[in-house]
């Protein structure tokens, strides 16, 4: 589908000679041709007179610079460029440019794209502060991975483009006479060209072949170095030492030039990587791949597969040894003059300037479309992404539920880890955003109806005060902007100061409904004065699920489910204590114990830890889904669980269950149904948990009325959301 012309606003760091500036004018170019209106904005260059000489507006900017206070300068600047051209997409070069577009329209008003040219620094702070935009696109395999695994992009909105080449400008030429004789060259001279900046993080090259120059060429060799920057003079002075211990100019660094096709037209082998290599290979010059990423030997018909995986960098590859590069040198020129002609034709073809410019236009199509129908009915908004269970049952059951009331609602989903969720999301068809993406959640709530908290205990500064101000912010946030808000089966607590509680009071009085799952959190509100007519006492969403008993006669019970997670404030001697109750009950009833985990990295290894002192039989248990775990618990003689959920599916299962204390949600959710509470995990009585537990599987009789109550009850909280967000009634 041939996008309709539109105004695309590139933004990079600079034009000066490089790989992605080239880059980034031939797309500009291109897109002219296409009959877009293009503006570029950067630092400005040697290559911005090409812009503007071709009638494509060019706005200076300092985008090539670090530092905060420059690039606060530079949003400022982008939000009256954008304010002035209301441009249809803004396309960001490189992660400075692109966060301070982002900065520049930080609620996201023009759709964003990135393209991403190489690989940068990551630790949490810059991975928090990186904004990639709606879409990416990556110039090679390798750049792709780098977004999945560091950034966790959603692979579906990735598109791997190439580096555009102009195959009129880079084809078979003539040797340039004319530049040997303004370099002082005689015309038989055996010349080697290579092309890169000369700047800390590409200057490897130049200066390793000028240092080695006499162990790895020939005598009558030439090598000529294209390319600028702060090296540049140092790598003069080296070139000078050389050429005057062998009495000729054996090594000429030329410095930046606009006409590198001459040099490589003129050149009988080539050194360098990325762009300019594929340059050179489509001038039919032999060519050898060595670039401050490591060394990839000399290009040859089979060997383009897999340089095309990392876009001809060398990314991850080592550097040489002195005779790699000799050898690399003479296979690279004993090459027959057919393979360079295929292997140029190939490269021509490949990486275009027109498929390059047609990836970008996709990009821009999808994005636009997506904008035009990326309206959200909510964004749900938990702490989801974890691998933990409980969680991952509750938010599908919170979009099943409300599925039911509205089955085309569009909903976005707030999390972590969205890669490892993909077949679940695309089953829930759900839009998952990364909540640690400040932009990108900003964003989609403005683009939604409502916000809405889909259970859990969000609400709390039990872990940590910046956990209630995250979730406080969002919904501080959404009521600005005038989006409904609702709190779905939350849990409100544990809340130790003064301080939080008067925030979060502000906040839940502005809420349009709130539904909590126990009675401490409804005390709560009433103590903070939130309007009695919002807050209605529901349950926990989890006990909407139906779990599927075995459809054949299971055999009588033989083991006991223990679900335990490691935790703060605990009773010191709990592993013990825990392995001794454990160890008398199962021994009593001859039971074996399986030991469930929920979420392997917080429940694992305090499993192993009871698990290890047990003397009678038991094993650990990995559950992936609520499938599973439910089978597992209704074959089972009960459940001993820290786990609220675990103790949920307990009772849906209809088994007894004995629940140890170490959250608020789990006294709350024991008291509802008048189970004992008293086993505390910061002071553990083992011998009233062994009373305990004795009692509660020996005197065990069906809750199945007290569950269908609570059921009834967690039944509203997505008929009562329903009502708030789409009838538009009184509640």
């Amino acid at each position: 589908m041939k996008m309709s012309n539109k105004h695309i606003l590139l933004a990079a760091m600079s034009l000066r000679l490089g790989g992605a500036e080239t880059h980034i004018v031939e797309l500009a170019l291109a897109l002219q041709r296409a009959g877009h209106r293009v503006s570029v904005v950067s630092a400005g260059g040697i290559l911005a007179d090409k812009l503007t000489a071709c009638g494509i507006e060019h706005i200076s900017c300092p985008l090539d610079v670090h530092s905060p206070a420059t690039l606060l300068r530079c949003a400022l600047a982008l939000r009256r460029v954008f304010k002035r051209l209301k441009p249809d997409v803004v396309h960001a070069h490189a992660r400075i440019p692109a966060l301070a577009c982002r900065l520049a329209d930080p609620l996201g008003k023009y759709p964003l794209v990135t393209t991403v040219h190489g690989r940068y620094e990551v630790t949490p702070l810059l991975r928090f502060l990186t904004h990639w935009g709606e879409y990416q696109l990556a110039v090679s395999e390798d750049l792709k991975q780098y977004l999945l695994e560091e950034y966790r992009c959603p692979e579906s909105k990735i598109r791997v483009t190439v580096n555009g080449i102009d195959g009129v400008r880079f084809s078979k030429g003539e040797k340039d006479l004319s530049l040997l004789e303004e370099l002082h060259l005689p015309r038989e001279s055996k010349l080697v060209v290579g092309v890169s900046r000369l700047d800390e993080d590409a200057c490897v090259p130049a200066m390793y072949l000028a240092h080695h120059f006499e162990e790895i060429f020939d005598t009558d060799t030439t090598l000529i170095w294209v390319g600028g920057g702060s090296k540049l003079e140092e790598l003069r002075q080296v070139a000078a030492g050389l050429n005057e211990r062998l009495g000729r100019n054996a090594f000429v660094s030329v410095g930046n030039r606009a006409d590198v096709e001459r040099f490589l037209h003129t050149a009988d082998a080539f050194v360098g990587v990325a762009r300019s290599a594929l340059e050179a290979i489509c001038c039919r010059c032999p060519t050898v791949l060595f670039g401050n990423a490591g060394f990839g030997g000399a290009v040859t018909p089979e060997k383009l597969s897999s340089f095309n995986a990392h876009n001809f960098t060398c990314r991850g590859l080592s550097q040489p040894y002195l005779q790699d590069l000799k050898e690399a040198f003479h296979q690279a020129t004993s090459l027959p003059k057919q393979a360079l002609e295929d292997m140029g034709k190939a490269i021509a073809k490949h990486y275009s300037v027109d498929t390059m410019s047609l990836d970008a236009q996709w990009v821009y199509d999808r994005v636009i479309s997506t904008r035009k129908r990326g309206r959200y009915d909510l964004v749900l908004c938990g702490y989801y992404g974890h691998r933990n269970l409980g969680d991952d049952i509750l938010f599908q059951q919170v979009i099943k539920n409300l599925r039911a009331h509205r089955p085309q609602c569009r909903i976005a989903l707030l999390m972590s880890h969205r890669a490892q969720y993909a077949d679940i999301l695309n089953e829930l068809r759900v839009f998952a955003k990364n909540r640690f993406a400040p932009f990108s959640v900003m964003n989609s709530i403005l683009r939604s109806r409502a916000l809405v908290f889909g259970g859990g205990s969000l609400l709390q500064d039990g872990t940590s005060t910046k956990s209630l101000l995250y979730y406080n912010f969002l919904l501080s946030f959404a009521q600005f902007f005038r989006k409904k808000t609702v709190l779905y089966a939350n849990g409100i607590g544990p809340i130790k100061h003064g301080k939080n509680l008067r925030r979060i009071r502000k906040t839940l009085s502005r809420a349009t409904l709130i539904t909590l799952r126990d009675s401490h959190s409804v005390e709560l509100l009433e103590s903070l004065q939130i309007p009695s007519q919002k807050v209605f006492l529901t349950a926990d969403e989890v006990l909407t699920l139906s779990p599927k008993k075995p459809s054949q006669e299971a055999p009588a019970a033989s083991y006991l489910v223990v679900s335990l997670r490691e935790w703060k404030d605990t009773d010191p001697d709990f592993v013990e204590k825990t392995a001794w109750v454990l160890d008398q009950v199962a021994g009593d009833r001859d039971l074996q114990l399986v030991f469930v985990t929920m979420q392997d990295a917080v429940d694992e290894e305090i499993s192993r830890k009871v698990s290890s002192l047990l003397h009678v039989p038991s094993r650990i248990q990995k559950a992936d889904t609520a499938k599973a775990l439910t089978e597992l618990i209704c074959q089972s003689s009960g459940v001993v669980a820290m786990r609220l959920h675990a103790l949920v599916l307990g009772l849906l299962c209809d088994v007894p269950v004995c629940g140890i204390c170490y959250d608020p949600k789990v006294d709350g959710f024991l008291q509802e149904l008048q189970i004992p509470a008293d086993i505390r995990i910061e002071q553990m009585d083992a011998k009233g948990f062994y009373k305990l537990l004795d009692e509660i599987l020996s005197t065990y009789s069906s809750r199945k009325e007290d569950i269908a109550a609570l059921r009834a009850r967690a039944e509203q909280n997505a008929r009562l959301t329903a009502k708030a967000l789409w009838k538009g009634e009184s509640l």
